[in-house]
Parts: structure tokens; sequence; C-alpha cells
């Protein structure tokens, strides 16, 4: 439903005169820190990084559609004891639709939605013995609501948007939220 709405709207502005000289594409690079439980009623901020590209639409006045790809990747771990360790390594990616408005600082409220390919190995060592039976790939799906507030640089063409993200990852609970900045710079 995402992308049907996405693909209509980038054809809604392609086919408008204005629209076509407002059209902006940015890209950049977003450090992002997962609030995990993974301590039961302790949080882990798990670092991850992520790779957002948008097209904005113009919709009327300052205000715009943001359409975007996200990709991801986070492999930190909590401290472990040293005999069994467990290791996951997610790779995301997903689409982002939301509204900015266009001022001095630059609100937006966004909908995005994807999937995790991750990868979990358990490593022990020589005191513990392991056949590999846990290690295992799983492809989960998650969706999300973002709010930023982005600061506009060099005349707005490099963003600052530190942002709060609520999720809900399809079979792991541990994650319900996020939080970090994304640093867009605008080439085209």
């Amino acid at each position: 439903m995402i992308t049907k709405l996405s693909v209509l709207l980038v054809i809604f502005a392609t086919y408008t005169s204005r629209a076509r000289a407002d059209i902006s594409v940015a890209s950049g690079l977003a450090p992002t820190w997962n609030i995990r439980q993974d301590y039961g009623k302790q949080n882990f901020l798990r670092l991850g990084y992520e790779l957002p590209t948008y097209v904005y639409l113009p919709v009327i006045a300052d205000l715009y559609a943001r359409t975007g790809l996200r990709l991801g990747y986070s492999n930190a771990q909590p401290e472990m004891p040293g005999g069994v360790k467990f290791t996951e390594t997610d790779m995301s990616y997903g689409l982002d639709l939301g509204v900015v408005y266009d001022w001095y600082i630059v609100p937006s409220m966004s909908f995005g939605y994807g999937t995790i390919n991750r990868t979990i190995k358990v490593k022990t060592s020589s005191r513990i013995d392991s056949d590999g039976t846990l290690n295992r790939k799983e492809r989960l799906k998650y969706w999300s609501m973002q709010i930023g507030a982005g600061i506009p640089v060099l005349k707005g063409w490099f963003l600052f948007e530190p942002f709060y993200r609520h999720q809900s990852i399809k079979a792991d609970k541990r994650t319900t939220s996020a939080v970090g900045f994304e640093i867009t710079v605008q080439y085209l």
C-alpha cells in the first residue's frame, strides 16, 4: 500500500509544472540507537547505521510529502559472559512516507515499513561444546512512526535532523523505540 501511494505521489508531481521545479532529492547517514530490553528491566542502546534517501514532493506552499528508502546495518551486542556469546547482525531495508514543513526548523512526521534480515550466531569457548544448532537466519517485518526536527545548514543543502522513532518488529518485542539523527545532503 505504501509503495502504491509513493508511486501515485511521484506521478502526480511529475505532471505538474510547479512540482517538477520543486522536487528535490537528498541522501545521508543516520546513526541510530535502538533502545532494547536485553537485561530484563534495564535497557541496552544498540547502535546501528542507516542510509536514508528521500524525494521531497511539494503539496501546498511549504508543506512537502517525503517518500524515501532506508537501508540499515547493526551488529552491536550487549556485554555477555565469556563462555557463550550470541551475535545478532541486522541488515534492514524499508520505505518511508511522511510530511515535512520547510521553515527555519523543519518538523517532520513519517511512517515506515520494511524488513530486517537477521543472522544469529552462537560462539562458545573451549569449556562449552556447541554443535551450532542455535545458529539461524530470520526475516522480520517492521513498521515505525518517526517524528523529527530538522535544522537546515548552508541554505538547506544540508539537514541535521534529530528524531524519535516508535517501532514494532514482528517476533522481537525487545525493541520498541529508537533515537538518533540524520544528516542528509540535497543533490537534486
